[in-house]
């Protein structure tokens, strides 16, 4: 009995673990630019490459490090994403200027990729 609830529980976590999760390129950069621009950094992560997750902890490191920055939303708009296979690019302004990113898929889910110097 005890084998049958526990793989109830492993069958309901990974179902349920799986709808949560964003698996369109659109929905991920939606949810990733509204938490950069708010300073959610930590939440931002979860929709981030491993590089841009460092590039997203030396960020708030660095914003946060005196204590006194406080966030207010940055204005930004989506222009188009164009989807190739594994691979969207999304063009959007951002605060007035014009930027691009790359969107992977990685494991069946979609991760922001900016590549910084």
């Amino acid at each position: 009995m005890n084998k049958k609830l526990g793989l109830f529980f492993l069958l309901f976590f990974i179902f349920f673990a799986g709808c949560n999760s964003s698996n369109n390129p659109q929905e991920v950069v939606e949810i990733f630019l509204h938490d950069i621009s708010t300073g959610n950094f930590s939440h931002a992560r979860n929709y981030a490459t491993s590089s841009t997750y460092s590039h997203l902890i030396n960020a708030e490191t660095f914003l946060f490090s005196n204590g006194t920055i406080k966030f207010h939303p940055v204005n930004y708009k989506i222009e188009k994403i164009e989807v190739k296979g594994d691979t969207a690019r999304c063009f959007l302004i951002w605060d007035d200027t014009k930027e691009n990113f790359l969107i992977i898929r990685r494991h069946g889910k979609w991760l922001v990729d900016i590549n910084l110097p």
